[in-house]
């Protein structure tokens, strides 16, 4: 069963509408983590970053101003780099 820290996160993330934690509230009944994490991705709802980000208790991380964070492309000395999209 996912963590309850899981999916209180997951909707802080307000990646998912409403419909789609919707759908996978049956699963999260008897799911763990990985299982739900997995099905998430395979749906395309959400990225293995992003799942991370939620997993590791940190859905703000993913919103920057009008942008959804996707995934981390790389870093340097002078900072990160992410692909993201807009919200609009």
């Amino acid at each position: 069963m996912p963590e309850p820290g899981f999916l209180d996160n997951l909707r802080r993330s307000r990646l998912l509408s409403e419909k789609q934690l919707a759908a996978i509230a049956p699963l999260a009944g008897d799911s763990d983590i990985r299982a739900l994490a997995k099905v998430l991705v395979q749906k395309g709802w959400m990225t293995p970053f992003q799942v991370r980000q939620v997993a590791a208790g940190k859905p703000e991380y993913l919103r920057l101003g009008d942008y959804i964070l996707q995934d981390k492309v790389g870093e340097g000395a002078m900072g990160e780099v992410f692909r993201a999209s807009h919200l609009k």
